[in-house]
């Protein structure tokens, strides 16, 4: 019963193959539900393609014991649970004949009839699972029948013997009557021999019956091995397709893994390209700036040698000024001197000549006064032209100084940005060559993983390839085989 309930549920399920397909490729919560966890293990696959040809191949393989089943099913024929019935029920029939027309011969016929034609009858369909009571039964009503039917024979010759030999004292026309009694007799002597004949025939069947029960029940119990066989098959080919899942999965994840480290390589790539081209521009810049800065020192020298000039000119009118200023110095005491000289000569002279001289000093000197403070007029102003050129060049070449100070300084701190960033590229650069380098080792340490599972998976194919299926070993081909003998001998029967 079990199988054949199995076999009604996978044949109603084939007929929703297309649908399972079509909920497949439309329904995304159909998928979705078998990927979702159950606790603690997982709800399973939807069915392959691979599972609906098991499944085919399995309904057409139940096919033959559902068809077995209602072949020796009580509803449809006579069964090992009903035939004693049966044949209890003809028994009693014909011992209602045989008790009617107890006068005649013909009633151990008509009894023999029936029982031929039942035992044709159950000959005929076949009783494949009766039990030792059933058997033991049977036996003890065939071995009945047989025995009334014997006594009924010989004890009917005795008195029909007994009757011929006073009714042929009596009367000769009972020789007609005594010719049909031996004739009878005969017949009744050749029924014997026909029932020892049926007798021998049911203890063949018997026999035959016992061996096709014995082959029966070798064939359930290579039939339950079979099923057990066919249990243990179906758990390592669900094993085997977990495994399979797991390693796909696996696979799947390693391809993702590969795909996502190849664009990080390849992004890391363009990071590194575009540093190394953001570093030659760093480069060309710092080589400009380089230039620039050379072409800005040599100004500078040469503008420090300006001011080394210019400083040695301011120098020399310093000192210049300082001689002019000594010599102002040494007129001035000088002209005191001789006004000392000539007021003492006056002082000396007398007084005519004190008048003389007094007017000559006073015609003298206002003029000497005159020109000397012409000439110190110009050289002060002259003087103060040189300060103020002197004072003007100085704050020019100051503002020139501070001007070159703030570019230098500006140059040194571009210089240094240039050099952190050239640093911070060099140092990204060789991050980015350990990332590359890593990531290389990623993807070899991946690629041999994945070496290593592909050959896995080919050392597993092969080994499921080389199993051969449950349906095509030769113990299935055996069973098969034999059930399909008994099956034609049954229906021969």
């Amino acid at each position: 019963m079990r199988w054949n309930f199995t076999y009604l549920m996978l044949e109603a399920a084939l007929k929703y193959h297309k649908v399972v397909g079509q909920l497949e490729e439309d329904d995304r919560h159909f998928l979705g539900y078998f990927w979702e966890d159950d606790g603690s293990r997982r709800r399973g696959r939807p069915p392959s393609i691979r599972d609906w040809e098991n499944t085919s191949i399995f309904v057409k393989f139940l096919k033959n014991f559902y068809d077995v089943t209602l072949k020796f099913s009580t509803s449809l024929n006579v069964s090992s649970t009903v035939y004693l019935y049966e044949f209890e029920r003809s028994t009693q029939s014909s011992e209602e004949t045989r008790d009617v027309d107890s006068t005649s011969g013909f009633s151990s016929a008509s009894h023999v009839d029936v029982f031929g034609v039942f035992v044709l009858k159950i000959h005929g369909v076949g009783f494949t699972s009766a039990s030792a009571e059933h058997q033991t039964n049977l036996n003890f009503c065939c071995s009945g029948i047989c025995i009334e039917v014997m006594t009924s024979v010989a004890e009917k010759p005795t008195s029909s013997s007994t009757v011929t030999v006073v009714r042929r004292e009596v009367d000769p026309l009972l020789k007609d009557l005594n010719e049909k009694k031996q004739s009878f007799r005969r017949n009744v002597v050749s029924l014997a021999s026909e029932l020892k004949e049926v007798r021998n025939r049911l203890a063949s069947q018997e026999q035959s019956f016992a061996r096709e029960t014995l082959t029966r029940q070798e064939a359930e119990t290579k039939a339950k091995i079979m099923e057990k066989k066919i249990i243990r098959l179906q758990k390592s080919l669900e094993e085997r397709n977990v495994q399979l899942q797991v390693s796909t999965s696996a696979a799947e994840m390693y391809v993702k893994e590969l795909d996502d480290l190849r664009s990080q390589l390849s992004a890391t790539k363009a990071t590194a390209n575009a540093s190394a081209q953001s570093a030659q521009s760093a480069e060309l810049q710092c080589l400009a700036l380089l230039k620039e800065l050379e072409e800005k020192n040599f100004s500078l020298k040469e503008h420090e040698v300006c001011v080394n000039k210019l400083g040695e000119k301011i120098d020399l009118l310093q000192k210049n000024l300082q001689a002019r200023d000594l010599s102002q110095m040494q007129l001035k005491d000088e002209v005191m001197r001789i006004e000392q000289e000539i007021t003492q000569a006056l002082a000396k002279a007398g007084a005519n000549k004190d008048c003389e001289l007094r007017k000559i000093l006073d015609e003298v000197s206002p003029k000497n006064i005159e020109n000397i403070n012409k000439l110190l007029t110009v050289k002060d102003e002259e003087i103060s032209k040189l300060r103020d050129e002197i004072r003007i060049m100085s704050a020019h070449w100051k503002l020139k100084t501070k001007e070159l100070e703030s570019q230098l300084e500006k140059h040194r701190r571009a210089d240094q940005e240039l050099k952190k960033k050239v640093l911070k590229l060099e140092f990204c650069l060789q991050e980015a060559r350990a990332q590359t380098r890593k990531l290389q080792r990623m993807g070899e340490r991946r690629d041999k993983a994945l070496k290593e599972l592909r050959g896995q998976l080919a050392a597993k194919q092969p080994t499921i390839t080389e199993k051969p299926k449950f349906w095509e070993t030769s113990s299935f081909k055996i069973v098969a085989s034999m059930s399909m003998l008994v099956l034609v001998i049954f229906s021969k029967r």
